[in-house]
């Protein structure tokens, strides 16, 4: 059922790309379907957690260099090989608190938000979309600043 509402989703976007306009309550509805029992946030909801819970976990499932790059603000970097996670490197994370996991657009973030699950890291959720989504509605994030050439 999940995949036929995410295949029409993205055959209404296509369609609507052309006109260049997607409604929001449409997109707002697919979101909501598609952020199943808490294992997957919006980013609108991920934004009313920021500002409601004052210690939420962000952790970035993306290769260094694009954390480096541009990254949530106080997201920690955990990298996205699901199978070399391990509690030897997330040991410093606090079980009872809101973890949200990204990735670059999604599916990285939700192995790896699955597999902290696995873990005994029952509030874990996975950005729906990953900061592709983040930045496409234009929320802020931690970017490197570029060195100013004399």
């Amino acid at each position: 059922m999940k995949w036929m509402l995410l295949i029409s989703f993205l055959l209404i976007t296509n369609c609507l790309k052309a006109q260049d306009t997607l409604p929001a309550d449409l997109l707002e509805v697919v979101e909501a379907e598609l952020a199943i029992e808490g294992i997957q946030v919006t980013c609108s909801e991920l934004r009313k957690l920021q500002q409601s819970t004052p210690k939420i976990v962000l952790l970035d499932a993306r290769d260094k260099e694009n954390y480096r790059m541009e990254h949530l603000q106080g997201a920690k970097h955990i990298g996205f090989d699901a199978a070399a996670l391990s509690v030897k490197n997330i040991w410093y994370i606090n079980r009872n608190k809101k973890i949200v996991v990204y990735s670059t657009n999604g599916i990285e973030g939700k192995k790896i938000a699955a597999k902290l699950r696995e873990m005994g890291f029952d509030n874990t959720s996975n950005l729906l979309g990953g900061i592709e989504e983040w930045n496409r509605k234009l929320l802020p994030t931690k970017r490197l600043k570029k060195n100013k050439k004399n």
